[in-house]
């Protein structure tokens, strides 16, 4: 009787914290809604038709601690090296350059820091090359068909996460009453893992197809005094986001599903039997 209460009670709490986390989600299904009816320029950080959806990029740094030299070569075109961190032949077409008074350059100086907790400077323990972060960005594109797939995807995720915390409140209710897995609870918990499955597959079907149109963007650092010289700062790469671990989570959900079933018709089996 104890082992129950305290199930119970358990049972209980995560039922009220589905509820909350079911309104709490109906109230973002609204605002999104309400900032698609705003001005884009007095929200533009806010998702909407008008302002862009978010989606998954992955940043590549280019500024590293190196010295980048700009100049023209023999054909007048703009060109740049870098300090280091090339090969043989380049670094030594480097020293070339950089000796040759003839040439007109350009310096940019990259530098970086990385401080401990006592704020001392430990930058030589640590290399910034290919360094890459993950985040989003609010893209909006000229074509009506990127940003409705988006915009899906956006609002998808939203009923998505409506549907799951009301499966879960469904279920954590039935185990308030009876501290045992029903075949509604095995539907409840069956609809959540298919939930998570099939978000994650409409989600990079939807990005795949947005990737095509929008390869990458590049940020770049225009250098005073040499006509289209420039250095690239960093470039952000549309990525679809997959995360194929949570397609085995829901997965898993739907397994252990069939399992309680089966659990339960074996329950019934020997009940019968005695």
């Amino acid at each position: 009787m104890k082992t129950y209460t305290k199930a119970n009670r358990l049972a209980t709490r995560l039922y009220f914290l589905s509820i909350i986390a079911l309104v709490l989600s109906i109230v973002l299904i609204g605002k999104s809604i309400y900032f698609e009816f705003q001005e884009a320029d007095k929200y533009a950080q806010e998702e909407s038709f008008t302002s862009g959806y978010k989606m998954p990029v992955e940043t590549h740094l280019d500024v590293i601690a190196d010295t980048l030299m700009h100049y023209h070569n023999e054909n007048g075109m703009p060109r740049q090296l870098g300090s280091y961190n090339w090969d043989k032949s380049e670094r030594k077409q480097y020293e070339e350059i950089l000796k040759d008074s003839t040439v007109e350059k350009a310096f940019v100086y990259n530098s970086a820091e990385v401080r401990n907790k006592d704020f001392h400077d430990i930058s030589e323990n640590f290399s910034f090359t290919n360094a890459r972060l993950s985040g989003t960005v609010l893209v909006k594109s000229t074509k009506f068909w990127i940003r409705a797939l988006l915009g899906f995807r956006h609002y998808f995720f939203l009923l998505i996460l409506m549907f799951i915390f009301w499966q879960l409140i469904n279920f954590f209710g039935s185990l308030r009453k009876e501290v045992s897995f029903s075949i509604q609870s095995t539907l409840n918990i069956q609809r959540v893992g298919l939930a998570i499955f099939w978000y994650q597959i409409v989600s990079l079907i939807i990005l795949m197809i947005a990737e095509k149109d929008i390869m990458y963007a590049e940020f770049y650092e225009v250098v005073d005094g040499i006509s289209h010289s420039s250095t690239q700062l960093f470039k952000l790469t549309p990525t679809t986001g997959f995360d194929i671990g949570w397609c085995f989570i829901g997965l898993g959900l739907v397994a252990l599903s069939y399992l309680l079933v089966h659990g339960n018709d074996l329950k019934e089996d020997n009940e019968l039997k005695i």
